[in-house]
């Protein structure tokens, strides 16, 4: 039969039958990424058994498009700190009328010259939340619409351990701003809910 595939870090696997022909299937843990084919199988080929594609790895991916009720946003390569020269970017987008809480559980950038920038919108063009670094654990933070945007860039040198943050839509408890009116004023800047 086929060796023993392992289970990779940060991730499981279903399936412990290891004959030729038998597959078994891999995933990852939130906010991991796996890296090759989630189902490999034992194949024999002149006597000698081996799995096919080989046994998938589970990485912290460099940015990506977060959708979903909640999920978790890793720095690259978490455990690991994250490389030097790093560029990521990522988009989170919630259902429409909800807003986006981030809960930040580990936080640790080399200060001054390693940054997560956070967006309250799409993308770079969207209002800046606050540009972080250091070790201190930014406080939470909440979204005015359905989409943040997280961007971390690490210099050339010096690398810490990185970032774990969560996310989660909430219902709004506001109305968006409605604007002002061409033509016309608008009496009441309240936008709770029943104003």
């Amino acid at each position: 039969s086929c060796n023993d595939p392992g289970i990779p870090q940060n991730g499981s696997r279903s399936g412990d039958s290891w004959e030729a022909g038998d597959s078994t299937v891999f995933q990852c843990d939130p906010g991991y990424a796996l890296q090759g084919s989630a189902e490999i199988s034992c194949v024999k080929i002149e006597n000698r058994f081996f799995w096919q594609p080989s046994p998938p790895t589970c990485i912290a991916p460099c940015g990506g498009d977060l959708t979903g009720p909640s999920g978790v946003i890793l720095s690259p390569n978490y455990p690991e700190p994250y490389p030097p020269g790093k560029e990521c970017d990522w988009k989170v987008t919630v259902s429409p009328d909800y807003v986006i809480a981030l809960v930040f559980n580990i936080f640790n950038l080399e200060p001054g010259y390693d940054f997560l920038h956070i967006y309250d919108g799409r993308d770079s063009l969207s209002p800046l939340i606050g540009s972080f670094y250091g070790s201190q654990l930014p406080g939470r933070i909440e979204s005015s619409s359905n989409s943040l945007f997280l961007a971390f860039r690490s210099d050339a040198s010096v690398s810490n351990a990185g970032f774990v943050i969560d996310y989660t839509e909430n219902p709004r408890e506001s109305c968006f701003d409605p604007g002002s009116i061409k033509n016309g004023t608008r009496v009441g800047s309240d936008l709770k809910l029943g104003s």
